[in-house]
């Protein structure tokens, strides 16, 4: 999907965004923009594990198919540190109209069905409801990056075999910012907009962390799209969301 968009490459390695070069207050993140986007560092960091995700993590753009999008959840893995802003952001932007071009590839490739003709619909087509389902177990905290003087003395192929080490590393820190939160919160009032979008959010295991349970109670449409749940309670949110859009369709 990264080579549908006009990504500064640097390497091949993965196709993180860097989210420095992301608009947060719209939703649109066009695939033909005349500003290329800015690649996300690969290295390895002093956890031992990438700063960009691995694959197990990827985006799963469009699906309908159940299984499919079992296996992908399945399959993913807490990394680092904490953007809900940025999972947000993918997920208002693969709603977007702007996306089309993604779908169409998809469709092409025989990846998608071509049901999908033409999606997402436009944000304010009474036909259609945008819904969009944000889950963080944390505050968002920071951002490891190698400082841009070291990153680029080496090849990319160094980075994929090496930890950078502390002394290397310049510290985003959204945490003492608060950085993090108001990009979120601007990337959440623009996916919220008009009466078809719902933004529905839930917070796992946030015990002392108020601050993380304001961000996503500002974040969600109402404070009735606000789940904060603890151990098994999860799969009690996750079913009343699906309950409120099974409602939602018959309504409509």
């Amino acid at each position: 999907m990264a080579d549908l968009y006009n990504l500064d490459r640097h390497h091949d390695y993965s196709s993180c965004f860097d989210y420095h070069g992301l608009d947060f207050t719209t939703t649109a993140m066009p695939t033909n923009s005349a500003n290329p986007f800015e690649q996300g560092q690969h290295f390895i960091d002093i956890f031992s594990s990438y700063g960009c995700p691995r694959s197990n993590n990827a985006i799963t753009p469009f699906s309908n198919d159940l299984s499919d999008l079992r296996n992908a959840i399945d399959a993913l893995s807490p990394e680092s540190y904490t953007a809900t802003y940025m999972g947000m952001k993918w997920g208002a932007a693969l709603l977007d109209p702007a996306s089309r071009p993604v779908v169409d590839a998809m469709i092409a490739d025989k990846e998608l069905s071509s049901e999908f003709a033409g999606w997402p619909h436009a944000w304010n087509d009474p036909s259609v409801r945008k819904i969009t389902v944000v889950m963080s177990d944390g505050q968002n905290t920071r951002l490891n990056e190698v400082k841009d003087d070291v990153y680029n003395g080496q090849t990319p192929d160094y980075w994929n075999k090496n930890s950078p080490g502390r002394a290397k590393i310049a510290v985003v820190d959204s945490e003492k910012t608060g950085e993090g939160d108001v990009i979120l919160k601007d990337i959440c009032d623009q996916a919220k907009v008009g009466v078809n979008s719902t933004v529905y959010t839930i917070g796992f295991e946030l015990g002392g962390q108020p601050t993380a349970a304001a961000a996503l109670l500002d974040c969600a449409s109402s404070p009735t799209t606000n789940y904060l749940v603890d151990g098994v309670d999860i799969t009690t949110a996750f079913q009343n969301i699906a309950d409120e859009i099974v409602n939602l369709k018959l309504t409509n």
